[in-house]
């Protein structure tokens, strides 16, 4: 927690990305079942922000130039960048438009993480849902994916379980 000094590439992407630094983020379209628990997917993006401290940096930018804080742990009512959103069966316009939007409203300020679950059809419907997950490029990287997969994954199934969730050693 704190200041944190930024990296060499942080340097550079503010130097090359003056105009709209906030609009420079990585996204996955994953396919959920219709079954997917929402209440522990939300559990799970939770704990994945209180375990990985990249994804509670924030940048502010300063008289002498952008600084970089690492954000203490979320409170544990603190809600998640988690959205529940419902469309229609033959959403796929929606889904695109919903998807810029979340990705044009990150803030360097603020979490640079965000998910949405997005629920097609009636409550009851056996269509797959969508889970769309956006993280800004100054939190996260092309090897970084599998890991934040792979824990989101795990926490959602001990959560689904009804278990505490645990995730590897950082």
């Amino acid at each position: 927690t704190g200041p944190v000094p930024l990296t060499p590439v942080q340097h550079w992407f503010f130097e090359h990305h003056a105009d709209a630094p906030h609009h420079f983020n990585t996204s996955m379209l994953l396919v959920t079942p219709p079954t997917v628990d929402e209440a522990a997917l939300a559990a799970a993006v939770a704990q994945l922000i209180a375990h990985h401290d990249a994804l509670r940096l924030r940048f502010t930018l300063t008289d002498s130039g952008w600084q970089q804080t690492g954000a203490g742990l979320p409170d544990a009512d603190a809600e998640a960048p988690f959205l529940q959103i419902e469309l229609p069966d033959d959403a796929a316009d929606a889904i695109e438009t919903q998807a810029a939007a979340i990705q044009a409203s990150f803030r360097l300020d603020g979490p640079l993480l965000r998910v949405a679950h997005f629920r097609l059809g009636a409550p009851d419907s056996p269509l797959p849902g969508r889970l769309l997950i956006c993280l800004h490029h100054l939190v996260t990287d092309g090897v970084s994916w599998r890991v934040l997969i792979e824990d989101l994954i795990a926490g959602y199934e001990q959560a689904r379980r009804g278990l505490p969730i645990h995730l590897p050693p950082k």
